[in-house]
């Protein structure tokens, strides 16, 4: 007995020490971040991914001395939607890797640029500071319909929604019939179609799609913004072995977003 009770603690002395030395994710492994091929928020120049989140992901990598490996993914997910979450279009392609599902099975560690919502919650970490705040969402709508000026107003319209809006806006406000997509420009086309009566975009994202969807003045912006302050952070899976080392993930990204001083200030 004496044996094995010294062999149990040893065991979990060794425990101990693993979980204090916060060291979950090997030596050499690299840090898988879900990067969608999703412009103007989310862009790659070849095989190497550019902009404001992918530069701050490389800062924070240097100085937590993780190895990045950005992995190509379509927005959106699919087994992490619960059941009942308006999704009529949702069709699981076991042969695409969807961003949001990556972390959802703990193949991706993190992704930039994402709202917190009640789903997300369920199998991510939402790391604070907020990395920025999402822009406004715009609706477009076919010349000639009656115009959008109030809330009010999307009673009783069909809205096309892009799945990987990171505002998530229009899914929470659930005030009309929503249909989800996989893009930007396939909401623009339901519209353009009549298959739809709006579509609601990001502001950057739609108007980046908007003259690749069909003629210039085929589509126009209503008046109705909806531009409530939405935080966009910072997203680890559950899954992760980051998730030992959120707090030094957080004291980093809080340095870097940390404003300069004004050298001014004190003259």
């Amino acid at each position: 007995m004496i044996p094995a009770a010294r062999f149990l603690r040893t065991l979990a002395l060794a425990a101990c020490i693993l979980v204090l030395t916060g060291q979950s994710v090997p030596a050499g492994e690299p840090v898988v971040v879900a990067w969608p091929d999703s412009p103007p928020a989310y862009q790659w120049d070849g095989t190497s991914p550019i902009g404001q989140d992918a530069d701050l992901l490389r800062q924070l990598a240097g100085q937590l001395d993780l190895d990045l490996r950005f992995q190509r993914c379509r927005p959106g997910l699919y087994q992490a939607l619960r059941p009942g979450k308006p999704c009529p279009d949702c069709r699981p392609n076991p042969n695409e890797d969807r961003c949001e599902d990556l972390l959802y099975q703990g193949k991706a560690d993190l992704m930039a640029g994402l709202a917190i919502t009640p789903e997300r919650q369920d199998f991510l970490v939402f790391v604070t500071p907020p990395l920025r705040q999402a822009g406004p969402t715009i609706l477009f709508t076919r010349p000639g319909k009656r115009p959008v000026a109030e809330t009010r107003d999307l009673y009783g319209k069909t809205i096309v929604v892009d799945r990987n809006d990171p505002s998530g806006r229009l899914v929470t406000a659930r005030t009309s019939s929503l249909r989800l997509v996989d893009t930007p420009l396939d909401a623009l086309r339901l519209v353009l179609a009549g298959k739809a009566d709006l579509a609601g975009l990001d502001e950057g994202a739609g108007r980046w799609w908007r003259p690749q969807a069909g003629p210039e003045r085929a589509l126009e912006e209503c008046p109705l913004v909806l531009d409530a302050p939405v935080d966009l952070h910072l997203a680890v899976s559950r899954k992760s072995g980051l998730m030992d080392r959120l707090d030094e993930l957080e004291q980093a990204l809080a340095r870097i977003l940390k404003p300069s001083p004004d050298p001014g200030a004190d003259q």
